[in-house]
């Protein structure tokens, strides 16, 4: 607008001083051309208005188009500052968000080895009381001997569980599942040879030390890699198996059997 009005004030300047200066006149002498205006005919007169007016309108119209560009250059300086503006937003935002997810991430990585130590744990107790209960001689009650043995020679009978001093909590459970397998087998043995033998008490105990091992085995889901390869190297699968087959074998009293 500013530029208008001094565009404006400059050519009516113009127009002014155009107007003062002096002309020739058919009879050769001198006038002033504002004079020489006021003097000529209506026509005329409106003419010359009428040209400074297009003049100045023409001006206007320059003016205006050159207001427009400067505003819509000021508008893409501003778009283009808030394109800056979102983009260093949304930058902003992603990073928020990778840092949320990484410490999402984190988060879970410590809830899982929490769960997974707190599952050792629970696995390393009661590893502990299996390896005890399997090592405890007086809970299975006599092993099963052949008929044919002599008194002197009862050792040659078969137990679920004949450890061989363990000298840790996991060598005593491979004992354990190494020597129910080898009862199992021998029993068979003797079914398969028609040998007659003693039949054994404590079922119930050896009902006791399945159910314990499932529950040992219910662990599984919850234990880390490196104890469930712990687990499958004690063979606890096995000995679960070894139990139940010794427990559906007629080898136990009827008293405990039924």
């Amino acid at each position: 607008m500013e530029v208008g009005r001094a565009l404006t004030k400059a050519f009516l300047a113009i127009v002014a001083a155009l107007a003062i200066l002096p002309q020739h006149t058919a009879d050769g002498g001198w006038q002033l051309r504002a004079y020489a205006l006021i003097t000529s005919p209506p026509n005329e007169i409106g003419d010359t208005f009428a040209g400074v007016a297009g003049v100045l309108a023409f001006l206007w119209i320059i003016v205006t188009v050159w207001l427009q560009s400067q505003e819509l250059a000021e508008q893409r300086k501003e778009l283009s500052a808030t394109r800056d503006e979102l983009k260093l937003t949304r930058e902003a935002h992603q990073k928020q968000v990778n840092i949320l997810e990484k410490q999402a991430s984190i988060y879970e990585i410590e809830q899982k080895d929490r769960a997974e130590k707190r599952a050792k744990d629970q696995f390393d107790q009661m590893l502990r009381a299996l390896a005890d209960l399997v090592g405890n001689e007086r809970e299975w009650g006599e092993p099963w001997v052949p008929s044919t043995t002599r008194p002197h020679m009862l050792n040659l009978g078969t137990s679920v569980f004949n450890l061989k001093d363990p000298q840790s909590v996991d060598e005593a459970i491979k004992q354990a599942v190494s020597s129910s397998q080898h009862c199992h087998e021998t029993l068979d043995g003797y079914f398969a040879s028609q040998t007659p033998f003693s039949k054994s008490g404590k079922m119930d105990a050896y009902i006791a030390c399945l159910a314990f091992v499932k529950d040992v085995m219910g662990l599984y889901d919850d234990l880390g890699p490196d104890q469930k390869l712990r687990f499958d190297f004690l063979g606890l699968t096995q000995l679960s198996e070894n139990l139940r087959a010794l427990l559906e074998m007629n080898i136990w009293l009827e008293s405990e059997a039924t």
